[in-house]
């Protein structure tokens, strides 16, 4: 085996063995303490902002329920507000019916009082007029002297004369 020396070899894998252990010792370190404190940092800032993330959703949910609250209150508010006016518009309505009604009333009685007025005044003036042809025929009778017959006659042909000038008019 002319080649290959295995003298060296106890020598070289010490050699070896000491190389990996100066090897792992530098790496640790230079390399192994900033890559675990890089690591440590990093850890603690993606904590930091889960807990922020988790307390923003917090203060959002608690925003969304607090605004859920508000639209409830505000429709319960303009449910209210519409009830409100619908019974003011009804209360309106009620009071202008019933004024229209009084209105209407006194229109009927004005209507009723005057009607009985010029009733009244009708019946005068007929009144009148009787009395006029009353004393048209008593004078007529004076004048003439007939006797009872006549005096029967001449009252109705009169009165149908007169009355029915009045009817007609």
């Amino acid at each position: 085996m002319d080649g290959l020396d295995l003298s060296n070899v106890p020598f070289d894998l010490i050699i070896n063995i000491l190389n990996i252990i100066v090897f792992y010792l530098i790496i640790r370190l230079l390399v192994y303490k900033p890559v675990k404190k890089f690591l440590s940092a990093r850890r603690e800032r993606i904590e930091k902002e889960q807990k922020t993330l988790d307390e923003a959703s917090k203060e959002l949910e608690s925003r969304k329920e607090a605004y859920e609250a508000q639209m409830e209150e505000a429709e319960h508010r303009s449910k209210e507000l519409l009830h409100q006016s619908r019974e003011k518009a009804d209360r309106n309505a009620t009071e202008i019916l019933n004024a229209a009604r009084a209105e209407a009333d006194k229109l009927i009685a004005d209507a009723n009082l005057n009607i009985a007025t010029r009733e009244k005044e009708a019946i005068n003036g007929m009144k009148d007029d009787v009395v006029e042809l009353s004393v048209s025929i008593a004078s007529k009778l004076i004048a003439r002297n007939l006797n009872d017959e006549d005096n029967k006659r001449l009252a109705a042909d009169f009165f149908e004369k007169e009355l029915g000038s009045m009817k007609q008019g």
